[in-house]
C-alpha cells in the first residue's frame, strides 16, 4: 500500500503543473537552458496569480496530465484544447521573459537562464514612462 502511494505521488508530481510549464518553456524556447529551480519558481508565480480557484487549478492540473499522455503539440493543435493551451502558453512566455534574465545573458543556449520573479510595479521592461 505504501509503495502504491509513493508511486502515485511521484506520478502526480511528474505530470503536474511544473512539468507542464517546463515543457511549454522548452517548446517556446528550444535549446535555452533553464534550471529546474527556475521552472519551479515560474510555476509557483503562475499558480499564485492565475490559478487560485479550485476550477482553474483543476483545469491546469488536468492539462498537465493530458500533455504527459498526448504531448504538447497535440494539445496545442487539438480544437478542444488549442485555445486554453495557447492562452496558458502566452502567460508562461510573458512571465518567463519578464521575470528572467533571458534578455541579459550572453548566450541563452550556453548560459543558464534564471527566472526569479515577475516585477511587482510594471512587468513590462520595455515600457517608456512620461516623467
Amino acid at each position: 500500500m505504501a509503495v502504491a502511494g509513493a508511486v502515485a505521488a511521484v506520478g502526480g508530481y511528474a505530470t503536474g503543473p511544473e512539468t507542464l510549464i517546463g515543457r511549454i518553456v522548452a517548446r517556446r524556447f528550444p535549446g535555452v537552458r533553464v534550471s529546474q529551480a527556475s521552472i519551479a519558481a515560474l510555476t509557483r508565480d503562475l499558480m499564485r496569480s492565475r490559478f487560485q480557484t479550485f476550477s482553474r487549478r483543476t483545469a491546469v492540473e488536468g492539462l498537465a496530465r493530458a500533455v504527459n499522455i498526448f504531448g504538447v503539440d497535440a494539445l496545442a493543435n487539438w480544437k478542444v484544447t488549442a485555445e486554453p493551451f495557447q492562452h496558458l502558453e502566452r502567460q508562461v512566455v510573458t512571465y518567463f521573459v519578464l521575470g528572467s534574465d533571458l534578455l541579459d545573458v550572453n548566450d541563452p543556449k550556453r548560459d543558464v537562464v534564471t527566472y526569479s520573479q515577475v516585477p511587482d510595479a510594471c512587468p513590462n521592461r520595455f515600457a517608456e514612462y512620461d516623467s
